[in-house]
This record gives structure tokens, C-alpha cells and sequence, in this order.
């Protein structure tokens, strides 16, 4: 395999693992604002 083949092909799947963690991390944010929004507000105040 020659270099550009092997630079080539580092790069795709370098693109390959940013999208998966990006897929991820966009699930992880979508849960953390699901229970967020599920979560009652206490004010110590009352």
C-alpha cells in the first residue's frame, strides 16, 4: 500500500470515528435534556 493510500485511509477513518462520537455525543445532550426538563425546580425560599 503505498503512503497516499495508507494518509488516505487514516483520514477516513478519523472522519468515520468524529461522526460516530458526534452521533454519540448528540444522543448523550439529547438524554441529559430529556431528564432535565423532567426534573421538578425546588426554590429554598418557599
Amino acid at each position: 500500500m503505498a503512503t497516499g493510500q495508507i494518509s488516505r485511509c487514516r483520514r477516513l477513518v478519523a472522519a468515520d470515528l468524529a461522526r460516530e462520537t458526534a452521533e454519540v455525543l448528540r444522543e448523550i445532550f439529547h438524554r441529559f435534556l430529556s431528564c432535565a426538563a423532567s426534573v421538578d425546580v425546588v426554590d429554598e425560599n418557599d
